[in-house]
């Protein structure tokens, strides 16, 4: 489920550094390679999110949808525009505004995945970066299992099944403790979740 305050923050953080519109899909692999990293340096995700692999690479099912306005969020729409020919940009709120939610750590990650990001469109790039995914057929998404992402990023075969069980229960707990405080973390469009 997705985590939306350090999400949006670390969206509007990414948004910030670069100081100009960023294309929704570059700051979507973005946020799944600073996912990645967590799960490798401390076994932890910063969105909370559900990874799926589609035609243009991995990404984070309700990241996505949020983006898309499939789903609705007022602490989303404080921070970041609608989508517009692709780009993402700050409100002119979100300029200005603090960004609480990120540690320390997770900003120096972001700040390494941003440094180092080129944009990749060549299906063997992706594939080469992220081995876990698999090209779907057109139009199609399919989920990215969190055991094959445990599995190519060297995690110990032998705790990742418990390591999963772990990770989804953390993110199950933040959902509900995020719903309790009034913070819309639930898809509302009648997509259920992959």
């Amino acid at each position: 489920m997705l985590d939306d305050g350090p999400t949006t923050h670390a969206v509007a953080y990414l948004l910030k550094k670069a100081r100009k519109p960023l294309d929704y899909r570059d700051i979507i692999l973005m946020l799944y390679k600073t996912d990645r990293i967590r799960l490798q340096e401390d076994e932890t995700k910063l969105t909370g999110d559900t990874p799926i692999a589609t035609e243009m690479g991995p990404m984070l099912y309700n990241t996505l949808a949020r983006m898309q306005g499939k789903t609705k969020s007022d602490f989303w729409n404080y921070w970041i525009n609608p989508i517009q020919h692709n780009m993402l940009t700050l409100t002119q709120k979100g300029e200005t505004a603090p960004l609480g939610e990120l540690s320390e750590d997770n900003r120096d990650i972001l700040d390494n995945v941003f440094a180092n990001y080129t944009h990749k469109t060549n299906e063997q790039e992706i594939k080469s970066e992220f081995p876990e995914w698999d090209k779907p057929e057109p139009n199609e998404i399919k989920p990215i299992r969190l055991e094959r992402i445990l599995r190519e990023i060297g995690t110990n075969p032998k705790r990742i099944p418990k390591l999963v069980k772990d990770i989804e229960d953390k993110y199950d707990i933040r959902a509900i403790l995020a719903e309790n405080k009034q913070v819309n973390t639930k898809n509302r469009t009648g997509i259920s979740n992959i």
